[in-house]
């Protein structure tokens, strides 16, 4: 009798933490997703606020084509900021989605571009490499941030708040 009712309270005790798992995974699904209702001049002007804009110029559509592979015309909003030097990788594109669904592609394109940029500095540019190890990449919900300079988490906390 005595090991029945261990049984019964080790099965409830297994439900309940099942059912607390079940509900943290799905908090943490829906949290990540959330389409932000913020708009794209608002946070470009809270990124740009908050950046060291001087080693990088504005970028065209062109240039996002060139340096992304990346069609803008497929986003609600895009912005990218690409150094003035070819010494230099202090870079930034924010990106508003059209859709959430397009997140795992553009974080993938994004942490393609540092991982390309930091083969190409490898072997010379070791401030570089280091810039580009601390690089951040964010995609929250409906939008992507891309940031290679000397203090991203500025940028990123800015970008953040924005959303």
């Amino acid at each position: 009798m005595r090991e029945s009712r261990v049984n019964v309270t080790l099965i409830a005790a297994l439900k309940y933490l099942l059912l607390i798992v079940f509900i943290a995974l799905l908090m943490s699904q829906a949290r990540g997703a959330r389409a932000s209702l913020s708009p794209f001049e608002d946070v470009q002007s809270a990124v740009l606020s908050a950046a060291d804009l001087s080693p990088m110029t504005e970028g065209d559509n062109q240039m996002i084509r060139r340096i992304y592979g990346l069609d803008p015309d497929s986003f609600e909003g895009i912005l990218l900021y690409y150094p003035t030097s070819s010494m230099s990788v202090e870079e930034i594109l924010l990106v508003k989605l059209t859709d959430v669904s397009q997140g795992d592609a553009i974080q993938q394109v994004l942490e393609d571009r540092i991982q390309s940029q930091i083969d190409v500095f490898a072997g010379y540019g070791p401030e570089q490499v280091a810039m580009l190890e601390k690089a951040v990449v964010e995609v929250r919900g409906n939008y992507a941030l891309l940031v290679v300079a000397e203090d991203p988490d500025v940028v990123r906390q800015a970008f953040l708040g924005a959303l």
